[in-house]
């Protein structure tokens, strides 16, 4: 990809980021997470988002959470993003504010859809008589021992 695609974005990219860094084994799993961005939206590496970014992130394995924030690192030191870029991944994800019952129970990964089902049910019949930092405790306590 780097060499058929972009090679131009790929050099300028590497040029910007610490030698040690590109040539290290996760700077290599960062430069296949830049390269399925690319494989799945098009473009050019000056073509990928934040956006592109966190939709990785979110649908890949935790294997590559670490590269993704690495890519993501690069590509914001590269002038990749606007200037109002939260300065790391996590950091965005952090800080988006209140997230749906579904959403606090998916962060476990539940395998048992029927078990995960009960409780978000449970949490959203639970819902209106707590406020969301104990519905978020309550959802870790009951969707981590699953």
């Amino acid at each position: 990809m780097s060499a058929s695609r972009d090679p131009d974005g790929f050099a300028r990219l590497e040029a910007a980021v610490p030698s040690d860094q590109w040539t290290s084994r996760s700077g290599g799993t960062a430069r296949v997470v830049i390269c399925a961005v690319l494989a799945t939206r098009g473009g050019t590496v000056q073509d990928c988002t934040v956006g592109d970014l966190m939709e990785i992130r979110s649908a890949a394995s935790k294997h590559w959470n670490h590269a993704t924030m690495l890519a993501y690192a690069w590509l914001r030191a590269a002038g990749q993003f606007p200037p109002d870029a939260p300065a790391s991944l996590s950091r965005l994800e952090t800080f988006t504010g209140q997230v749906s019952i579904g959403d606090l129970v998916d962060r476990y990964q539940l395998r048992c859809r029927p078990i995960r089902d009960v409780i978000v049910d449970y949490l959203t019949e639970r819902q209106p008589s707590m406020d969301y930092n104990s519905l978020q405790g309550l959802s870790r306590v009951l969707a981590s021992n699953f």
